[in-house]
């Protein structure tokens, strides 16, 4: 039987994978291809409530809104009635990109008279987009502990002499499924241009 570099680098790439889930178990495994988008999916549920609770209990809201609100208005008082949305921008520079862009949808039209009278919306509406920005990356980081400290407690129990070999070999065999999945989609999406460079590359 004959093999090539690339069944040598595959067989590796699986025996290293299947080294490091027997290292990890299969909890850690789990947890270090999961973890991220379970905490994801969960902060995007409930982040809702810890916006409220910094709503309610703390001065952030007001803070942010002020900070907006002067922005916005020493940027109109440079402009005056010609301001455009992009000066507008220039002055929340050190705003995330996503965060500044949401203006577009704010504003119908971008014109300053437009921007001017509606000076309170936008900073009530900024605010509110910096509110979740804030309280959905608290939720994020608090879930993403929680089940780390989760997973880590599960694989402490399974550590016991009963389970910690069951825990082992399902996080070889966990690691090598994951890597042929991965190998697999990309040897499926490089197959249509290796087959299109082997007819370039080929003369009759």
């Amino acid at each position: 039987m004959n093999f090539n570099l690339v069944d040598v680098l595959v067989v590796i790439l699986i025996a290293v994978s299947v080294f490091t889930g027997i290292k990890r178990g299969f909890i850690m495994s789990l947890f270090n291809l999961v973890g991220i988008i379970l905490a994801f999916f969960i902060s995007k549920e409930y982040y809702h409530i810890i916006m409220n609770f910094l709503i309610e209990n703390t001065k952030l809201e007001t803070s942010v809104n002020e900070f907006i609100s002067e922005k916005i208005a020493k940027v109109i008082e440079e402009f005056g009635s010609n301001i455009t949305m992009n000066d507008l921008f220039k002055g929340f520079d050190k705003l995330p990109f996503d965060i500044r862009m949401m203006f577009n949808d704010m504003i119908a039209s971008g014109d300053g008279s437009g921007i001017v009278s509606n000076t309170s919306s936008i900073a009530d509406q900024v605010t509110n987009m910096i509110m979740i920005f804030i309280s959905f990356t608290i939720a994020l980081l608090f879930t993403f502990l929680i089940i780390f400290v989760i997973a880590n407690v599960l694989n402490t129990i399974v550590k016991m002499p009963v389970l910690n070999l069951a825990n082992k070999l399902l996080g070889g065999v966990f690691g090598a499924l994951k890597t042929a999945v991965i190998l697999y989609l990309v040897f499926a999406l490089a197959t249509p241009f290796i087959m299109f460079s082997d007819k370039d590359n080929t003369f009759t």
